[in-house]
């Protein structure tokens, strides 16, 4: 359903989707990028590529530092990495106890809220990091708010 609403919205802006089209390459005239060639063969022309695949943590520099890691640095419910260490933000994954589950999340908005979590507990509070997990997006017009988290696949 939201779906169908946002290929709608798009399409009313003059946006043709390509669902499903798999990238084969980018197009390229020298080190300019010039748009990208789809598996089927169809060349999409462009003035800017914009490539978003994901994003990991690094915690390669961490490989030999006792800490457990695994989608990120691994924290318990309070974002506590060992004795006296901590995580926060998109690098830091933790056991969100209302979820019943561990979490990773990539916006600025959990990084500065756990940040305040954490530092209660530095001061000795003991307070588990359970946000509502949200985001947002601005499409046009159209402002897109989702909380909580889709369910787990069985």
């Amino acid at each position: 359903m939201l779906g169908a609403v946002l290929t709608q919205l798009h399409g009313e802006h003059g946006v043709r989707l390509r669902l499903g089209a798999a990238v084969d390459s980018v197009t390229r005239n020298g080190d300019r990028a010039t748009g990208v060639r789809l598996a089927t063969g169809e060349v999409l022309s462009a003035e800017v590529v914009v490539v978003a695949i994901g994003a990991r943590p690094v915690t390669d520099w961490l490989e030999y530092s006792g800490l457990t890691l695994g989608d990120g640095i691994e924290c318990d419910a309070y974002c506590r990495a060992a004795s006296g260490i901590y995580a926060v933000g998109d690098v830091a994954s933790w056991h969100h106890e209302g979820l019943r589950r561990r979490l990773r999340l990539e916006n600025r908005t959990n990084a500065t809220e756990q940040a305040q979590t954490v530092a209660a507990n530095i001061l000795g509070a003991e307070r588990p990091y359970t946000p509502t997990p949200y985001f947002w997006t601005d499409q046009y017009a159209a402002k897109l708010q989702v909380h909580g988290l889709r369910p787990r696949a069985r």
